[in-house]
């Protein structure tokens, strides 16, 4: 175990924390504002960049798993409910492709600037700088 990524905490403790983070996210996200993936299901990859989980985690935290299942379930009759409404297959699929891509980059988009505004007011409020963490 890496004790200076992981603080000295247990393998389970970073796993249950890991938890609470997408717990807590998943709160306050809306769901029509989840990124997909191709498949019209919650792209986990984006979600655990911007949470900083790594997302080979996901498949060994049960509680990950069940988060992400539960945040399926509510995002189906969306999905269902915003498909187009197109004739040709290809020309459906490249359509919701190309949402599919810029709702994960401004999600993204979103978080960093989020972030960065974090950074800055605690700056403002304590005179200490945090740096941006590097990827």
């Amino acid at each position: 175990m890496n004790s200076r990524k992981n603080n000295g905490r247990s393998p389970q403790q970073v796993g249950q924390d890991n938890a609470i983070r997408l717990a807590k996210w998943a709160e306050v996200t809306p769901i029509q504002d989840m990124p997909l993936n191709q498949f019209g299901r919650v792209a986990k990859e984006p979600i655990c960049k911007l949470l900083n989980i790594s997302p080979s985690t996901v498949g060994s935290n049960a509680r990950l798993q069940k988060i992400f299942s539960d945040l399926n379930d509510r995002l189906r009759p969306l999905v269902r409910a915003r498909r187009p409404r197109v004739k040709d297959g290809k020309a459906a699929s490249a359509l919701l492709d190309e949402a599919l891509r810029l709702n994960c980059q401004t999600t993204a988009e979103l978080q960093k600037t989020q972030q960065k505004l974090s950074r800055l007011s605690y700056l403002e409020n304590s005179g200490v700088l945090v740096r941006e963490p590097t990827s």
